[in-house]
């Protein structure tokens, strides 16, 4: 949530991006790095507006990771 919420109080652009790949070049339990392709994909960006205020509420922070997550879920 602190990401969101910095770029709430900077009005900073969010690029979604997924990694897709990255099960097969690292297993789960394991610290060994296998060969592999792994594909990065980009949305568009989302432009935050600047808040007007240093006290930014929770549920705008929530409503934009879900926004963002929302986003990634299509890619």
């Amino acid at each position: 949530s602190g990401f969101f919420k910095l770029a709430l109080e900077t009005g900073t652009p969010i690029i979604p991006a997924y990694l897709n790949g990255t099960n097969k070049v690292i297993k789960k339990k394991s610290l060994l790095i296998h060969p592999g392709k792994i594909t990065v994909n980009f949305a568009p960006p989302i432009f935050v507006p600047k808040a007007q205020t240093t006290r930014i509420a929770k549920s705008e922070i929530l409503a934009l990771s879900e926004k963002v997550r929302n986003i990634i879920l299509k890619l």
